[in-house]
């Protein structure tokens, strides 16, 4: 579909165009960063979710993408699709959602749009700027490090408890993701990173996606993969665990390469986030996995937000 779209647009290749998590916009003297985000009932928001969840889910994926181009984010504009079954209290409760994301990383929602639509439908576009080296996912070389911030897995544990008649909790990773702001603007800012992306559709997906835009080979090691204990306690078996751990989504970890082991170890302290490396870049192209067993490749797949009733039927 992406595909498409870009031959019609005729859009300039990334930084400046479509291709990245963030276009590049040089404006005078100022590197400005945008990207924008749709979130619709049945593709995204679990029915227990609350309003005010909603609206923050919006917003942090969008913020998200700011991350993972090492920028800082100062604006959103917000654009609603609100079905007549709404309240006036649950739309505010969807903005009051938004506006503290967003105040959190010292942003601010600057203007929007609303509609009626068939199903609430939240369309956000958010704008930052670069803090330091503007992080790509054609900026990955051979013979740099893969890493990852945090855990694996989180998201699909607590998708697999709900599947399972178990609500998770008001700090669930699926519902109240937290964008890695901080840590994107000290990996851009300090010189650490170089290509990255944040994994919304799944770790292999993630992992293409910067395969095939830096020409390169990527090469994972399944004991270094940092996976939520969650995951591993709430999977039934090592294929369920697998399937979740590789091509779910919805964790909003950010995955980089890097140079410098130390640097890596060292920004890791400073931030007290856990920064695991989880591999390497290498020549070549595809994403393999290297375990006990031997290398296998992963498949190019992750969460499909065309499945019909995507929240109920992408994990199955």
């Amino acid at each position: 579909m992406i595909k498409e779209l870009m031959d019609v647009f005729k859009s300039p290749p990334p930084p400046r165009g479509i291709g990245d998590d963030c276009a590049v916009l040089k404006i005078g003297r100022e590197v400005v960063l945008v990207s924008t985000d749709m979130l619709s009932e049945k593709s995204h928001f679990p029915p227990y979710m609350s309003f005010e969840q909603r609206g923050g889910m919006a917003a942090a994926a969008n913020l998200s993408d700011i991350a993972a181009m090492g920028g800082k984010p100062i604006a959103l504009v917000v654009s609603m699709g609100i079905p007549e079954s709404l309240s006036v209290a649950q739309i505010r409760s969807v903005a009051r959602g938004i506006q503290r994301c967003a105040s959190e990383y010292g942003a601010s929602v600057v203007g929007g749009d609303t509609k009626r639509a068939a199903e609430l439908t939240i369309s956000i576009t958010v704008i930052g700027r670069k803090t330091g080296r503007v992080l790509l996912r054609s900026a990955a070389q051979p013979g740099q490090l893969l890493c990852v911030t945090g855990e694996l897995g989180g998201a699909a544990a607590d998708f697999l408890k709900w599947k399972k008649g178990k609500r998770p909790g008001s700090k669930s990773k699926l519902t109240s993701p937290v964008p890695r702001i901080t840590e994107g603007m000290s990996l851009s800012s300090r010189g650490v990173a170089y290509a990255a992306i944040d994994i919304t559709d799944g770790l292999a997906l993630s992992a293409w996606y910067i395969s095939r835009a830096s020409g390169v080979g990527i090469e994972m090691e399944g004991k270094a993969l940092p996976v939520s204990p969650a995951l591993a306690e709430t999977a039934d078996g090592e294929r369920q665990l697998q399937e979740a751990l590789f091509y779910w989504g919805g964790d909003y970890e950010l995955l980089f390469t890097a140079k410098s082991a130390a640097s890596v170890v060292k920004l890791s302290r400073e931030l007290n986030t856990p920064l695991s490396i989880i591999g390497k870049v290498t020549k070549g192209s595809g994403v393999r996995l290297k375990t006990a067993a031997g290398v296998t490749r992963l498949e190019e797949r992750g969460y499909d937000a065309f499945a019909k009733s995507s929240i109920e039927s992408a994990f199955d």
